[in-house]
């Protein structure tokens, strides 16, 4: 390291050099770089023709949306399972086990059958072709050019809701937005009762099925016990025959003849414990029998419990349901004609573009101020 040279000469009285004060002055320029609420304001106040003039045009923006804007109304129909009496043409015993036939449907099963034919996809295309609803929508001169397909999802498919309660109750609202008030609630009570008929009939065809499967059963039962009894009357004259002749070759006529009896019981009963053939019966008494069976025009009599199958057939076969008594729903309360529009809704819009209006005003202010 080097040496510092400290000797000084000596110099002139009037030669000295004094060292002056120096003095280090905040400019404030951080200060004002952070802004006060009250400045804020004060920038507002400057520019307040700025902010009014971004919400006023919002607001007209929004107002002339408002006015050339169509309405569009919801009709709202809430819907419950049906009562027990609209289900009772179904209740009907068609089977052996009363648990698979009877109880088969209830009145939660037949609702839950409703909803889903009514968000069926199938079932609402019918009913958008069969009520002609393009026409509607599209003249048809200009339908040519237009696909139905989306037309029925943008404008009616979309449009028909089915929600259940969020909470798991019974009650189910239906809902349908149209531009006409009158035809929302007719289009969506039309839909209910087309989904109700459209439900009922599928049931009843389902259960009409299984009486006649079961119907079928039972027949074939029957038709197979009687072609079995027909075998063994056959089979029995096959015997009773080969018994005559042996009983003919014997000179076995009108007289039976029976073995030695075995044993006798202590009140001097006999007991006869051998087994008899059949051409000990005599020849004539087997001939009348062949003839008997011969002649027998029917076995039914005959067969074990055919007169019970015989009868669930005869109550299946009168079984009669009327399917206009019929019904897979309950209508707590019907559409009605909506009386103001769900969508657009003035107030909302024009509060949400009063905020929108306000906010892009501040944000132009405080660029403005920024850039100064």
């Amino acid at each position: 390291m080097s040496e510092i040279d400290t000797h000084t000469e000596p110099c002139d009285k009037d030669s000295v050099v004094h060292a002056m004060p120096v003095y280090v002055v905040s400019t404030g320029q951080g200060a004002r770089d952070e802004l006060s609420l009250a400045d804020f304001w004060r920038v507002i106040a400057r520019r307040w023709m700025v902010l009014v003039g971004t919400v006023a045009v919002a607001l007209l923006m929004t107002a002339a949306y408002l006015y050339f804007a169509e309405p569009s109304y919801r009709a709202v129909s809430y819907l419950l399972p049906p009562r027990p009496q609209d289900i009772q043409g179904l209740l009907v015993v068609y089977g052996d086990n009363e648990d698979n036939s009877s109880k088969r449907y209830t009145p939660e099963t037949v609702f839950q059958a409703f909803l889903e034919n009514a968000r069926s996809q199938g079932l609402r295309r019918e009913f958008f072709g069969r009520r002609h609803l393009l026409d509607h929508y599209v003249p048809k001169g200009a339908q040519k050019d237009i696909i139905a397909d989306a037309v029925f999802e943008k404008d009616f498919n979309s449009r028909l809701k089915i929600d259940e309660d969020p909470e798991g109750a019974l009650l189910v609202r239906a809902s349908f937005s149209a531009q006409d008030p009158e035809l929302a609630a007719s289009w969506l009570n039309d839909f209910i009762a087309f989904a109700n008929r459209r439900t009922v009939e599928a049931l009843y065809k389902d259960l009409n099925s299984a009486i006649h499967s079961r119907i079928s059963a039972i027949q074939r039962q029957i038709q197979s016990r009687l072609k079995l009894a027909e075998r063994r009357r056959l089979d029995r004259i096959t015997k009773l025959e080969e018994a005559r002749q042996v009983a003919e070759s014997l000179g076995i006529r009108g007289t039976s003849l029976f073995p030695a009896i075995t044993g006798k019981t202590s009140s001097g009963l006999a007991i006869n414990t051998a087994q008899i053939p059949l051409y000990m019966r005599g020849a004539d008494a087997l001939e009348t029998e062949i003839q008997v069976l011969q002649a027998r025009k029917s076995d039914e009599p005959f067969v074990h419990g055919i007169r019970d199958l015989q009868e669930k057939l005869a109550y299946l076969e009168g079984i009669s349901i009327d399917i206009d008594s019929l019904s897979a729903v309950s209508i707590d309360a019907p559409a009605r004609r909506p009386f103001s529009p769900s969508r657009p809704r003035p107030g909302v819009m024009l509060l949400l573009a009063a905020t929108l209006g306000s906010v892009v005003g501040l944000f132009l202010i405080f660029a403005v101020r920024v850039k100064e």
